[in-house]
């Protein structure tokens, strides 16, 4: 198994012990979300993921709070975009994984 190989298994493995309900596709687009500069939309990760943005949209609402587990936030701009931010809890998340990411 690579290095990359490696660290992803111990990302998703650390995600997973705490929400252990959601999809790989949903901590994909977690961890696509986490990575950015803040400022990120819906069509941004599906690009990325090389998914179609319905799909992307289905998985981040897992993370979003309501009917997910509020990790993210789904902010509607207004020209039919949806940006992607980080809640506190999601924050906290990204800094852990970057912290296992480290190791």
């Amino acid at each position: 198994m690579g290095q990359n190989d490696e660290l992803f298994k111990r990302l998703t493995g650390h995600f997973k012990s705490s929400y252990p309900a959601l999809t790989a596709e949903s901590m994909v687009a977690f961890m696509v979300a986490s990575g950015a500069d803040g400022d990120q939309t819906v069509g941004d990760i599906a690009r990325v993921m090389g998914m179609m943005e319905p799909q992307v949209y289905q998985h981040l609402s897992a993370l979003a709070p309501g009917r997910g587990v509020g990790l993210v936030t789904l902010i509607n701009v207004g020209d039919g975009s949806n940006k992607v931010v980080l809640t506190p809890l999601g924050a906290n998340l990204r800094d852990e994984l970057a912290g296992i990411a480290q190791i």
